[in-house]
């Protein structure tokens, strides 16, 4: 078999407007004929669509194997759909690890365009949390308050309402969280949240010197999905 990644992501509830090229092969024709080579047009949302681009090699001479249910599956058979859906558990657990596709980073609800830098902000952020000694300057400093804002809005990633994540993410070897051009291991990221979780009382505190007239400024806990998952 040859090794591959499995794709998690949002698939959305927009219309496939994005084309793509599908080539397969006629085992009919001669292997080394033109006509053994097929090519198709396909259409894939735009969230998906942005998760190849990143995703692929920078390199064109290097193949990237990914395993995407929208694209490896025909979504309208449903005989084939129903099947393969059954062997979700062999192709999540088979997989060298599992690509958790969050989008591209957060939209600015002012503008309504995203800001690359917030996302590698955030990150970085994430990374700075891990290390217990940093942690306890971070609850503290006023100056951060933006970047716990920005990491409560990545816990609330549509992402985590999706209810076949727990599947996917519970068989996979290893896993890796993607966010634009941004990645961080799943074991890295599900450690932050359970930080997040411990120091709940001293960031709320932190957020109302900005949010004074808001006594809850993290709201419940319960609608951060992130959370909510690495419970799970």
């Amino acid at each position: 078999m040859i090794p591959y990644e499995a794709l998690s992501y949002y698939w959305g509830l927009e219309e496939p407007t994005v084309p793509i090229t599908i080539v397969t092969y006629n085992s009919s024709a001669p292997r080394m004929s033109m006509a053994n080579i097929v090519q198709k047009k396909f259409w894939i949302r735009p969230n998906l669509h942005a998760a190849l681009i990143q995703l692929r090699s920078s390199d064109p001479a290097n193949e990237v194997a990914l395993w995407v249910a929208a694209i490896c599956i025909n979504q309208q058979d449903k005989v084939e759909k129903t099947a393969q859906v059954s062997r979700m558990h062999e192709i999540y657990s088979a997989a060298s690890n599992v690509c958790i596709w969050l989008g591209v980073g957060e939209i600015d609800p002012e503008t309504g365009t995203i800001d690359p830098d917030e996302t590698e902000e955030t990150f970085d952020f994430i990374r700075q949390m891990l290390g217990l000694r940093r942690l306890d300057q971070l609850v503290q400093s006023e100056d951060h308050i933006d970047l716990w804002l920005a990491f409560v809005r990545l816990m609330r990633n549509r992402w985590f309402s999706r209810r076949w994540v727990v599947q996917e993410l519970a068989l996979a070897k290893e896993a890796t969280v993607h966010c634009g051009e941004e990645v961080i291991q799943w074991r890295d990221f599900a450690d932050a949240v359970a930080l997040f979780v411990t120091k709940q009382n001293q960031i709320n505190s932190l957020l109302k010197k900005r949010f004074t007239k808001d006594p809850d400024p993290i709201g419940d806990m319960r609608a951060l999905g992130a959370n909510t998952l690495v419970e799970v």
